[in-house]
């Protein structure tokens, strides 16, 4: 099984320190009352109960979506964040999958921005079974196992408007693991918010 459930998504700036986006996937894909507005549904992507995490839902996706889009079989939200001006932000969410049942090598968990230039992606994705941040023109494998077939909390922080990929920590189920390794600038894109898949291209998709 492949699931997510966005429980936070604080994508916060120096002039936006707040709850920009919250999905908890409860029978609706928008907490009401947050900015990020609805997010619709893609071709792999269907909401669940019989498993959660918390509350009473997750995003669930598995199968082949067919067609398979660029960057909309997951969720995708109906509103654009603007990194601009700070880059600044933290993200959380809930995963689970099973090792050796993803279907795509570069299976995207969270995506943010574009990939029109170096920087503007920001992919939060498995490398085989582990955690690896990757940006446009750059990225990082760790040693975190993220497909072990349990709920896994990660949660990723971008401290400064001027942060590299070294400089981005990680968490995994509460803990500080460490930084990423590199020094491609983060520089994301206006875009959606996309979850399960990738702005990038096909075959990207966390089922």
């Amino acid at each position: 099984m492949k699931a997510i459930s966005v429980l936070l998504i604080g994508l916060t700036s120096s002039a936006h320190a707040a709850l920009v986006g919250h999905y908890t996937f409860d029978g609706n894909l928008n907490d009401s009352g947050t900015s990020a507005g609805e997010a619709t549904l893609g071709n792999a992507g269907l909401l669940a109960t019989d498993d959660p995490v918390v509350g009473s839902g997750y995003l669930s996706l598995s199968g082949s979506p067919s067609p398979d889009t660029i960057g909309n079989d997951g969720a995708v939200s109906a509103n654009s964040f603007d990194w601009s001006t700070s880059d600044v932000r933290s993200l959380a969410f809930w995963a689970k999958a099973t090792a050796g049942d993803i279907g795509d090598t570069n299976a995207t968990m969270i995506s943010l921005g574009s990939g029109t230039g170096t920087g503007n992606r920001f992919d939060v994705r498995l490398n085989g079974d582990n955690l690896r941040l990757e940006l446009q023109g750059g990225g990082a494998n760790t040693n975190t196992v993220v497909a072990n077939g349990e709920w896994n909390h990660i949660a990723i922080v971008v401290p400064s408007a001027t942060s590299t990929l070294g400089d981005v920590q990680y968490y995994f189920n509460g803990s500080l693991v460490g930084n990423f390794s590199g020094s491609t600038a983060i520089a994301t894109g206006t875009g959606p918010l996309r979850i399960g898949d990738s702005y990038q291209d096909i075959d990207r998709d966390f089922k």
